[in-house]
Order: structure tokens, then C-alpha cells, then sequence
């Protein structure tokens, strides 16, 4: 393994945070920070934007909670397939996603020689390009969950 790469963006604090997204973002910082403390896993961080209609005005969920979206998160991830791949610094790819958003890269990277696998949720939406244009793909099982289970260590 070359290196994993773990793309994200913190989540939504509102000013000033409420409980839940205290205990959200801590959850976040939390994982982020074990991430960063593994061998070779990288973290790339993206942000968040609140959604506003043509008029400027903020759009809310029916639930009233503001209507969010990840910018940046998917172009990294774009950006890095491309550069890895052209720069053959790595063989194979595997790809945990549902996104379209990634296959120019996949593709870009597949005309490099580089192997992708995707890894899905069956019960999850995966769009179909994306699901066509890679080599392998693996849904994402309880019991493939429980085969990659990380055994902790007893002190």
C-alpha cells in the first residue's frame, strides 16, 4: 500500500454550536486524529458551504436544518488520482464511493495502466458510469466489515 488518503470536511457548527454539533465535530476532530496517527493514511480536508437559492437566500431541509454541501473534497480526490497515476507512483486504486464526480480521474488513471477497485454499499445510491467504468467492484458487506475488524491490542 502506497499511502490512503481519507477525504472529508468537518462538519457544520452553527454560532454558537448547538449540543448536537458539539458532540458531531468532536466525534469528527476525534477520528481525524486517529487517522492522522496511522502508517501511511493521509488526511485531506475539504469545507462546507451552505446551498442558497438564485436569490442569495440560505436554503433549509424541510427539517429546518441548512442545506449543505461538500466543496473541494472531490476535487482532491480527482487531482490526486491523476497526479499518482501520471506520475506512476501507484498500481491499483481503491475507490470507497458512489459519486460520478470521480470518473474522469478513474478513467485518466486507467489510461496510465493503474487497476481500480471500487468498494460500495449495496443498499447505498452508486451512480452508474462510476459503477461501469471500474475494473473490480466489491460490495460492502457486514461480513467484509467484520473480516477488515481492527483487533485491539491488550496492554
Amino acid at each position: 500500500r502506497f499511502r490512503t488518503y481519507v477525504y472529508d470536511c468537518p462538519p457544520h457548527q452553527s454560532s454558537p454550536a448547538t449540543p448536537e454539533e458539539m458532540v458531531v465535530k468532536s466525534g469528527f476532530d476525534s477520528f481525524k486524529y486517529n487517522v492522522g496517527r496511522c502508517r501511511r493514511f493521509e488526511f485531506r480536508l475539504g469545507r462546507l458551504q451552505v446551498q442558497r437559492d438564485e436569490d442569495g437566500e440560505v436554503i433549509k431541509k424541510k427539517d429546518g436544518r441548512l442545506l449543505l454541501k461538500q466543496k473541494g473534497v472531490d476535487m482532491a480526490l480527482g487531482i490526486d488520482v491523476a497526479r499518482l497515476a501520471a506520475t506512476k507512483q501507484i498500481q491499483r486504486i481503491v475507490l470507497v464511493a458512489g459519486d460520478s464526480d470521480f470518473v474522469p480521474a478513474i478513467i485518466a488513471a486507467k489510461a496510465e495502466g493503474v487497476l481500480v477497485t471500487l468498494y460500495y454499499s449495496p443498499s447505498g445510491i452508486i451512480h452508474d458510469s462510476l459503477f461501469e467504468v471500474c475494473d473490480d467492484r466489491i460490495p460492502i458487506t457486514k461480513e467484509l466489515l467484520e473480516k477488515c475488524k481492527r483487533q485491539r491490542r491488550i496492554r
